[in-house]
Order: C-alpha cells, then structure tokens, then sequence
C-alpha cells in the first residue's frame, strides 16, 4: 500500500462498528421479517385473495404494489437505524475519526483498502441496504407460498438465522455461499474491510463484496419473480 495512514483520535466510531452492526445483524433484521411475512400469507389467511385474485388488477399492479411496499418497507427501516446510529455516535463523539484511515482500527491493521473510517461507514451502510432487501425478497418468497403469516414468519426465521452457523466441515462449498447471505455481510464489518477476501467463480477471481452483490440481485430476482407467480398462481382460498 503506497498511501500513508492518517490518523485522528477515533475510539469512538471503533466502538461503533464493533457494536452496531451486531445489532442491525439480528434486531434490524427480525424488524423486517416480521413486517414482510404477513405481505401475501395475510391475505391467504384472511381469504381476501378469494376477491382480489378475481380484480382488474388483482394479478398485476395488487402484486406489483406489494413487492413495492416490501422494499420500501425494508429499505425504511435500515435507513431509519443506520440513520440514528449515525446521530447517536456523533453526537456522542463527533466527526473525528471520520477521516482517519481504516488501518487505525484494532481488527482492519492489515487492510489492504485505501479507505477512511467514513468511507467504510458507507460502504457498510450500502452493503447493509442491499442485505435488507435480501432479507425480505427471502420473507416475501416464503410468504407468497404461505397460509398465514405466522407459517411464513418462521421458516423466514431459520433461514436467515442459519447461515450463522459454520458449514465449514460439512462442505466448504456450501460456507463459503452462507458467507455471502445478509446475516454474515451486515454483522461482520471487521472481516469486511480487515482483509480481501475472493472468490474462485470459474478460474476468475473475484472479490467478496463484488460477488455478494452479484449473489444478492439474483436472489433478489429470483424471488420477487416467483413470489409474484405463486400468489398470482396459487388456488384462492376457500
């Protein structure tokens, strides 16, 4: 690395991020789960998608509107809590540190990024964004199929709790894809930016962040496209 380290006082915003992200990684995270499971399962449950399913638009801009609601939704409550993180720690500490090099933090010594603590801040915070909606493409998958809102909160639940767990022994293949999924990304801000991390995609190397979100927007895809043709498709309740 040939740019030299600048340094300010910055134990505040290393508190933060040895803190924060571990509360976004669970609390955050149930937040949107619970919000998103009810989106189609409510109406399953309510028998309402006897009437709505039959609408003009029932099939459509109902669907539409509701994967809509659903990003908005995660989208709203991540930047809500990074947003007053944010406040609190600068209130609390200030802007200094914000331009001190990522080096300076006890766990990214070795870090190959030219970056400052407030670029990684947001950095983070666009990698936490886009977990969000991971996190609830994968609720609202789940809820599409689902005849209540409880059904779908629960396997909602365990997967995205799951991929915590070490798959390491079992097969290295299937670690190393649990590491890409939104609870191992939003809460693991040190292994991040500590070290580069890549990816062996077909003989091409290709770094973590570049491959989470390469991962994310197909699942994001995946899911949106198939929670739309199960609820559209689905047999209406009796």
């Amino acid at each position: 690395m040939n740019t030299s380290f600048y340094g300010e006082y910055l134990d505040g915003w290393e508190s933060f991020f040895n803190t924060v992200p571990i509360f976004f990684q669970y609390i955050v995270g149930l937040i949107i789960l619970i919000g998103v499971s009810p989106i189609f399962a409510e109406e399953r449950h309510s028998g309402s998608d006897k009437v709505l399913l039959t609408t003009q638009y029932g099939k459509s801009k109902l669907i539409r509107d509701k994967i809509a609601a659903c990003f908005l939704f995660a989208t709203f409550v991540f930047v809500l809590f990074f947003a007053c993180s944010v406040f609190v720690c600068i209130a609390a500490y200030g802007t200094s540190g914000l331009k001190a090099s990522i080096q300076l933090v006890a766990h990214c010594t070795l870090s190959p990024y030219n970056l400052s603590i407030g670029g990684a801040l947001i950095l983070w915070g666009l990698l936490g964004w886009g977990a969000a909606l991971v996190t609830a493409a994968g609720a609202l998958l789940i809820s599409a199929a689902s005849p209540n809102a409880f059904v779908a909160f629960i396997p909602s639940l365990v997967g995205y709790i799951v991929p915590v767990v070490s798959f390491a022994e079992l097969s290295p293949t299937i670690h190393r894809f649990m590491q890409l999924l939104p609870i191992n990304i939003i809460g693991a801000i040190d292994r991040i930016f500590s070290m580069s991390d890549f990816y062996n995609i077909f003989g091409l190397l290709v770094e973590k962040k570049i491959v989470c979100v390469i991962v994310w927007v197909i699942l994001i895809v995946f899911c949106v496209v198939f929670s739309s043709y199960l609820f559209r498709s689905k047999k209406a309740s009796n």
